[in-house]
């Protein structure tokens, strides 16, 4: 069976900043440590690089804007539009 150990932040749980200098040293010593700061923390980085990838994904998905079909295309031979 594994070791268990506990550790606490010294300073503010509240405070974000704290906190992920808490979990990264936890995680330096112990990879594989788990408990609520650490879940917490991979949570927030799973969110954060799927946002990421998310915007990556949607600007190679879109079309450059000369390519692009409008809602009033230009009509050859066809009647001027006006505004």
């Amino acid at each position: 069976m594994g070791r268990r150990d506990r550790g606490l932040a010294q300073s503010d749980p509240d405070n974000t900043d704290t906190m992920r200098d808490f979990v990264k040293a936890i995680l330096a010593v112990e990879p594989d440590a788990t408990g609520p700061a650490v879940v917490l923390f991979e949570a927030g980085n799973t969110v954060l690089h799927a946002f990421i990838q998310s915007g990556i994904f949607a600007l190679g998905a879109t079309e450059p804007r000369s390519t692009c079909s409008c809602a009033y295309p230009s009509i050859p031979n066809g009647p001027a539009m006006s505004a």
